[in-house]
């Protein structure tokens, strides 16, 4: 995320929280033991067991290093919520992945924060930033003293930690970016040259709980061949994680665009085949599109077309030009829980039904047929519809709704499985079946809709009145033409 340069003894830049600690007001009053007793040790065991045993490499479309979920990706955030990480997990019902945090250069971490994250079952993550230094003293041993000690502390916390250094060296707006630092080839390997000493003082101190994560901006920034992200690669050895940080800012900085547009011209394609990557900061404004369906279309885009994609975390904070928060909306909160209770993201699991067919009876109907509408449906999410509850049906001929299914089902529409139903009523209580058919004159809530000729657009919607959660709530519909001579 983009802030400014600040004089020492300034408060860090706006959208940043120094040495992790909440701001003024917001997330104090409990003590660290307060807050631990509230978490299960078994939680802590199970985490790091779980991450000690993963191998160091992998396959095909998704490799394997430290840190690494077994399937799926780590759901995470960096947030500044009123009640903390804690809250929003209450809110969204489940623990989430990974914590990012960020510190300054001279901040001493890792801290409460960091043992909290374990405790609870996340995995932390550092965002070291090099403010008030610069990459020439960083590698020449300047700042050997604070990098040494910041190497002993990460070793000493024991647990797996995620450390990401001087992020988006690929823009204009940080003072470690190889803009800042010469421009064209001698700002490039000033940074990997600081890197790969910061990295070396880690190594030498013995800590390999440290998992690595290089972050580079989604673009370039100046879109020069100088520039480009892959002029700062540190090297494969150096590197655990390939990050990106990708941001829909709506109206302003490029306009609207959706997340797979994004990641599908990012560092995703250079190092998707050898390196798990993260999403460190991802979000979306309110403004231009709707934000809900965006975040159920990164959920969707991200199984579908990008599987090396291994963790993704929300920047949940606000600015004077972007409103990122999970909850700028209600859509966008329900979004974004629903997305995350997806067992591809460590969620328990959610439905997600759509329709694969409509069909009519008779097949091939008149004008003044009374046609009695069918909708397959298909519950490809990954758990049950819940038990009692109706998964309706609305039928809509040229956007007006002329029936519905709405009987309650006994049981449920489990993962994969798909049935077929027919509608049982409609908004005209009062109608009634027309000539033609053999039940004509009789009284009949608008199960049937009487056809006129031309050509039709029938949209069938499952759950058109949300009556139960779904993975992704802007796939429900599904329309064909219909022809009546």
């Amino acid at each position: 995320m983009r802030s400014v340069a600040h004089p020492p003894g300034e408060p860090t830049p706006a959208g940043r929280r120094r040495a992790g600690s909440a701001p003024a007001g917001r997330g104090r009053g409990r003590s660290p033991a307060a807050r631990a007793v509230r978490y299960s040790l078994v939680a802590v065991l199970v985490l790091v067991g779980a991450w000690a045993a993963l191998p160091a490499t992998g396959a095909g479309n998704r490799p394997i290093a430290a840190g690494s979920p077994s399937t799926g990706a780590l759901w995470g955030m960096t947030t500044d919520y009123v009640d903390g990480i804690a809250g929003r997990e209450a809110q969204l019902g489940r623990t989430l992945g990974v914590h990012n945090m960020f510190f300054s250069w001279t901040d001493r971490f890792p801290g409460s924060g960091q043992t909290d994250d374990v405790a609870a079952g996340r995995m932390p993550m550092v965002t070291w930033e090099p403010w008030n230094t610069t990459l020439a003293d960083i590698a020449n041993g300047t700042y050997d003293t604070t990098i040494v000690s910041r190497a002993q502390a990460m070793r000493d916390f024991g647990h797996p930690i995620f450390l990401r250094f001087a992020h988006e060296m690929n823009g204009t707006w940080y003072p470690w970016s190889g803009s800042a630092n010469g421009g064209s080839a001698s700002g490039t390997a000033a940074y990997v040259a600081a890197w790969r000493h910061v990295h070396d003082l880690f190594a030498a101190q013995g800590a390999t709980n440290v998992i690595w994560v290089w972050c580079a901006n989604q673009n370039d920034s100046p879109s020069a061949a100088w520039n480009h992200w892959t002029n700062y690669y540190p090297g494969d050895n150096y590197v655990d994680w390939v990050s990106v940080d990708a941001y829909n800012w709506g109206t302003i900085n490029g306009g609207w665009r959706s997340f797979g547009s994004m990641i599908g011209a990012s560092a995703y394609r250079d190092y998707a085949a050898t390196k798990p990557v993260m999403i460190a900061e991802t979000g979306s404004n309110e403004t231009g599109g709707s934000k809900a369906g965006w975040i159920y279309d990164l959920g969707t885009v991200l199984q579908r077309d990008y599987p090396a994609v291994e963790a993704v975390l929300w920047f949940d904070r606000s600015g004077t030009s972007y409103n990122w928060p999970i909850d700028s909306s209600g859509a966008s909160m329900r979004a974004y829980r629903n997305v995350g209770k997806d067992t591809y993201f460590g969620g328990p699991g959610i439905p997600d039904v759509v329709v694969t067919n409509v069909s009519w009876t008779p097949a091939a109907p008149g004008a003044g047929t009374p046609i009695l509408f069918s909708a397959t449906l298909k519950n490809q999410g990954t758990a049950s519809t819940p038990d009692g509850i109706v998964v309706g049906v609305g039928f809509f001929v040229d956007g007006v709704q002329t029936n519905w299914y709405g009987t309650v089902r006994d049981g449920t529409l489990a993962p994969g499985q798909s049935r077929t139903i027919t509608s049982s009523g409609g908004p005209d209580p009062y109608a009634t079946i027309g000539p033609g058919s053999p039940v004509s004159g009789v009284l009949n809530p608008t199960r049937y809709w009487t056809a006129t000729s031309g050509t039709h657009a029938v949209r069938a919607v499952v759950d058109d009145v949300n009556r139960f959660d779904e993975s992704n709530e802007y796939n429900n519909s599904l329309t064909v033409s219909l022809t009546v001579p």
